[in-house]
């Protein structure tokens, strides 16, 4: 049963999940989807459906029929023009759920499919920055041009998407896992016509962290509200995990284009980057997106001629998904693996090619941005040394025509071996994001029984441990006495996303800030104290968004990765021999749980490398950079580093570059061929 709600609340957090609620009476639901990409709805019929069972479209929707999200608008129900096929047209409801689901395609839909909208516009976000004089070359340049795919698909084995939602003394109650809860509640009461006051939202065990889970869960909700409205029922809507990979984890790839001109003395002379991606109908995240992988497209490098140009465009499928928190892995993947690819084209090795285009000073700037990182350098260095890299890469290097031999001449070969270098930063907090268009913000009791209480959105298990461990140190009170605190009404409801509001650097900051004020009036003050600490808006002043340059982070963490492989010759089967990571994060708070997290984002990333097989390693070495500047996020660094690592590796031992990520099982049998061809041609 649901549990019970005071009357002065009308937001909740739950560990449950919502898919598990129950109500007598209730109804299941499911979405009727269009079975075209393109065309103009001309009739809807739902006559033929039992009794007992209802369908409900655009024409029943009390409110209003759209979602809004930034400028972006997007249809609850289609009622026209098509934009894909599996848009939603309707959504039915019973009380049994299969029958439910078996209904879907019981509803007669006319649709003229010669008709197309006429909204033609075909570019979703597009950006081009140029530095310098753009890619300018003389006769002494070497010029290296590469295309490179990454199109990891992230697994989420958790709750799919969906909400159950009744009403109740006039209260409308929703449960979901969602991230953006001030966007759901207007959303929800511009379609049902319900003030915002009377909606109780329940927020369930959190899901997954993509991009579409952000925004098209305020879609699902508002299509079961619908449901709601309607049959004046308790209703549940779950998606299946067809629905759910096809429309919400719906992942696209990402294409970059690199051709960069170094000089004799390994400097880069000028850089053009060209990036694509397909971002389906619509994607109201797709500016910031764009914005993320032209940041991270050189990295850390300088390079004073610099030519961009980004483009995520539309098309006739569904929302594409990119997980907000990784997508500038993608430019990590190409800008490495294109420095690796220079290295074996030159005389250069991986390691000499970065530090020679590493701005050495502490804070510096790379194309027009500016990154407060630290010992980069130093970073690098450590993981070389700690893998033997130099060596290592020298060897095989001049293994090459060995390992063509070896690979060619007979399966029972000895194997062949390669290694790989990758690095990257970690952003924290970008300052240029609209997600939060209000101060970020934290507030601290320490009541007369000298129990602190945390005033925000409960943070992710791992986060609170940190909370704990800095506040128990500090204010000198045990972790058991530390509690969150998210009592929140309409007027102090957060309008940021979770993965903002759970930003290890600056949410963790301002509650360090929070706790040293405190300690230094409790001895002077009766208790309770509160004390709040804001990061303010003029912090943001240090990214300029009209030029887009200056500092895109409140603060970067660093990284750098190297994998060592080997190849049987024979089944054309990996095998990671070593990985090595080192991570400069600024001050560890808790170095085990820091290593564990890293290891487990290690095996996580190793499962998206090849599909439908998972690459293990057992001989991992996580290391830190010992430093006293304040804790850095780090919690998706690995996924920045890891492939262009593997690739690397892959790519020297096969003697040919592997320009796309994920492998197929096939992949390395056909380089092997690409490779032989290339040879004798």
């Amino acid at each position: 049963m649901c549990a019970k709600k005071s009357s002065d609340k009308n937001l909740f957090f739950s560990e449950n999940f919502y898919s598990e609620m129950r109500l007598d009476n209730m109804l299941f639901s499911a979405i009727v989807r269009s079975p075209v990409s393109k065309g103009k709805i001309l009739s809807i019929d739902s006559s033929n459906l039992p009794e007992g069972y209802c369908f409900f479209s655009a024409k029943d929707i009390p409110g209003k029929n759209k979602i809004k999200t930034f400028t972006t608008e997007n249809p609850i129900f289609c009622s026209e023009f098509i934009s894909y096929k599996g848009e939603p047209i309707g959504i039915i409801t019973g009380n049994d759920e299969k029958i439910v689901k078996s209904l879907t395609d019981s509803i007669k839909i006319e649709i003229d499919t010669y008709s197309e909208s006429p909204v033609t516009e075909s570019i979703l976000a597009q950006r081009e920055l140029k530095t310098g004089d753009g890619f300018v070359t003389d006769e002494t340049s070497t010029v290296i041009e590469s295309l490179w795919t990454s199109d990891l698909k992230q697994k989420f084995y958790s709750e799919t998407n969906g909400a159950f939602c009744y009403i109740k003394n006039d209260i409308l109650h929703v449960y979901t896992s969602n991230l953006w809860v001030k966007h759901l509640r207007t959303n929800i009461a511009n379609v049902t016509g319900f003030s915002e006051n009377n909606i109780s939202i329940t927020r369930t065990n959190i899901c997954d962290h993509d991009s579409n889970s952000i925004w098209r869960n305020s879609v699902v909700v508002c299509q079961a509200c619908v449901a709601c409205c309607k049959t004046k029922k308790p209703i549940l809507l779950t998606f299946s995990r067809k629905e759910q990979n096809q429309f919400i984890d719906n992942f696209t790839p990402v294409t970059i284009n690199h051709k960069t001109a170094l000089n004799k003395n390994g400097k880069f002379t000028a850089m053009e980057i060209n990036i694509k991606v397909n971002g389906g109908a619509y994607n109201p995240f797709a500016e910031e997106l764009l914005n993320r992988l032209i940041i991270a497209s050189v990295n850390v490098y300088e390079c004073k001629n610099i030519h961009i140009i980004g483009n995520i465009y539309k098309s006739a499928n569904p929302p594409a998904s990119l997980n907000l928190s990784t997508v500038d892995a993608q430019a990590f993947f190409a800008i490495e693996n294109q420095i690796n690819k220079i290295a074996s084209k030159t005389d250069f090795s991986p390691i000499d090619l970065r530090i020679l285009n590493i701005p050495q000073n502490k804070k510096y700037q790379s194309a027009p941005f500016i990154f407060n990182t630290e010992n980069t350098i130093e970073t690098i260095n450590a993981v070389c040394k700690k893998s033997d890299f130099k060596r290592k890469h020298v060897i095989y290097n001049n293994s090459k025509i060995e390992n063509y031999e070896k690979i060619s001449s007979s399966p029972f070969s000895p194997p062949v071996r390669g290694i790989g270098l990758a690095c990257a930063f970690e952003g924290s907090f970008f300052l240029g994001t609209k997600f939060v268009n209000k101060n970020v913000s934290i507030d601290i009791t320490l009541s007369k029984e000298k129990k602190l209480f945390i005033h925000t959105i409960p943070p992710s298990p791992s986060i609170m441990k940190i909370w704990k461990t800095l506040a128990s140190k500090i204010l000198s009170i045990k972790e058991e006495d530390i509690f969150i605190d998210s009592n929140f009404d309409i007027s102090t409801e957060p309008n940021s996303l979770v993965i903002v509001g759970n930003n290890v650097a600056i949410m963790t900051q301002l509650l360090k800030k929070c706790c040293e004020s405190l300690n230094k009036k409790i001895d002077n003050s009766e208790l309770p104290i509160s004390i709040k600490k804001v990061f303010s808006s003029s912090q943001r002043k240090n990214w300029n968004e009209k030029d887009f340059c200056g500092q895109p982070f409140y603060d970067t963490s660093f990284a750098s990765a190297v994998i060592e492989i080997e190849l049987d010759t024979c089944t054309f089967r990996e095998k990671i021999k070593g990985i090595w990571i080192v991570v400069n994060a600024g001050k560890i708070l808790n170095v085990k749980a820091a290593e564990s997290a890293i290891k487990s984002s290690i095996q996580e990333t190793l499962s998206l490398l090849v599909e439908n097989e998972t690459i293990n390693c057992n001989d991992i070495t996580v290391q830190f950079i010992q430093s006293k500047s304040e804790s850095k996020q780090i919690g998706e660094i690995i996924y920045s580093i890891i492939p262009a690592a593997f690739t690397s590796a892959l790519s020297q031992a096969l003697s040919i570059s592997v320009n796309s990520i994920p492998l197929k099982t096939n992949t390395i049998y056909d380089l092997r061929w690409k490779n032989e061809n290339t040879n004798n041609s």
